[in-house]
């Protein structure tokens, strides 16, 4: 039932650190081994603890391009060939086919822009 403990001592050393569920998956366990002049003593796991560090905010930007519609009827902001999903569809179906800009925070990986304001071009 080695097992068991580690996971045990892992739930109550995150707990204690006020780590969060996920973080608490992080933590890893792992035994020391005794020393001789502690050979008399119960070897206590030592808990590493590894927190992911939060992202720096991103800036605003503004971009300036079409709306239209893609082939899963979602509305996207077209500029120069490539596609960007916008988060706010409401105000995206206002402008379908038109020049716009668009300020919000672009998140590179999903090619989504979160949109803050959406406006005419000219």
């Amino acid at each position: 039932m080695k097992l068991g403990k580690n996971v045990m001592v892992a739930a109550i050393a995150a707990a204690s650190l006020g780590l969060g569920a996920s973080a608490m998956a992080q933590v890893r366990v792992r035994n020391v081994p005794i020393q001789p002049f502690m050979r008399n003593f119960t070897a206590m796991p030592v808990v590493q603890a590894t927190q992911q560090q939060p992202q720096a905010a991103s800036k605003q930007e503004t971009f300036t391009g079409t709306v239209a519609k893609s082939s899963d009827g979602s509305y996207v902001l077209e500029i120069g060939g490539a596609s960007y999903q916008l988060d706010d569809q409401t105000d995206a179906v206002k402008f379908m086919g038109k020049e716009v800009k668009v300020t919000g925070v672009l998140d590179a990986n999903t090619h989504t822009i979160h949109v803050t304001k959406i406006q005419p071009a000219n």
